[in-house]
């Protein structure tokens, strides 16, 4: 069952063309709502178009020699220029220190933007520009006025640990399962901007409100039907444009369609953002697969959640390891 490794290239951008054997063997439909009136926010732009942003960068950014180490220092030196108020620091390959005009410290992880560009050099700029508007991340979002953007998120144990332990700003999250958290997100043109417990605290909303708002804010970034891809209808990728198709595990109607569709339990993987892979949870040959290639992706991924294997059992969500024996 190789082919599924083929089949995420494909999807997630890293081969141009669809594979001629994979085709949509079903489809998903969120239960989308209309946004409640007066929750809109004051429009954003996204950096990604601004060309001029470019000139933030070292010619040297462009280099096939670049190594992660070096790629660190020049976006820092990049975030600087960018914005000079505040200061950024290159402290290891991995870690940008930032420390605000007003004395406060917060850090950038640089290793998930590496390997987005790493395999592109001569190309690197434009991939770059939306990287520069972590120099915006200083800048306060208040949740209270951007309820509309905000999207529950699925995160991995080492993503928890980090922001646990490197972020002063205490991120919000809450326990699933073994290695799988819930996490809030603003949703923003540039950047997912981690949503904090004070943010919440200070939103006026209850936890409870918030999860409802944040689910149906994700039903609408959805498309309005989510292809699930299949080559023997054993291994299954579903395809929902980027970016949100780890997110989907907390729509439950999401879940029960698939549920209904294989008419029985299924089990799935999420090693990175973009990534929802399942099958059924009785195909023991298609479980070991899974479980070997969500391993492989998540090492890989430059958005890596998890490398495990999850089920919903009565509605609960549970971790799994299968063994070959």
């Amino acid at each position: 069952m190789s082919f599924l490794k083929t089949l995420v290239g494909w999807l997630t951008g890293k081969k141009a063309e669809e594979p001629a054997d994979f085709t949509v063997v079903f489809k998903v439909t969120a239960h989308k709502l209309k946004m409640p009136i007066g929750m809109q926010s004051a429009p954003l732009t996204n950096s990604g178009e601004d060309e001029t942003l470019d000139a933030f960068w070292s010619d040297e950014v462009e280099s096939a020699k670049l190594k992660q180490k070096r790629f660190t220092e020049l976006m820092a030196e990049a975030l600087q220029k960018r914005d000079p108020e505040n200061t950024y620091v290159c402290s290891d390959k991995f870690y940008i220190t930032v420390t605000t005009k007003d004395g406060q410290n917060g850090s950038i992880f640089s290793e998930n933007i590496w390997r987005e560009v790493a395999d592109c050099p001569g190309e690197r700029k434009p991939k770059l520009r939306t990287t520069l508007a972590m120099g915006a991340m200083t800048k306060e979002y208040s949740l209270k006025e951007n309820l509309d953007r905000i999207i529950p998120t699925s995160r991995g144990k080492d993503y928890i640990d980090y922001c646990t332990n490197q972020m002063e700003d205490k991120i919000f999250y809450e326990e699933l399962t073994n290695d799988l958290y819930l996490s809030f997100v603003l949703d923003l043109p540039d950047l997912f901007l981690s949503v904090s417990k004070q943010d919440i605290d200070e939103c006026g909303k209850s936890l409870v409100e918030l999860k409802e708002i944040a689910k149906d804010n994700l039903r609408r970034c959805l498309p309005e039907a989510i292809d699930v891809y299949s080559r023997d209808r054993r291994l299954y990728v579903m395809a929902a444009g980027g970016n949100y198709e780890a997110y989907t595990i907390h729509l439950p109607e999401c879940m029960q369609q698939i549920r209904t569709t294989l008419e029985r339990d299924f089990a799935f993987a999420i090693p990175g953002r973009d990534l929802f892979l399942f099958c059924k949870a009785d195909d023991g040959e298609a479980l070991l697969a899974l479980q070997e290639q969500a391993k492989l992706l998540f090492k890989n991924h430059s958005r890596p959640i998890s490398p495990g294997l999850f089920v919903f059992e009565d509605g609960e969500l549970k971790g799994i390891e299968i063994s070959a024996n």
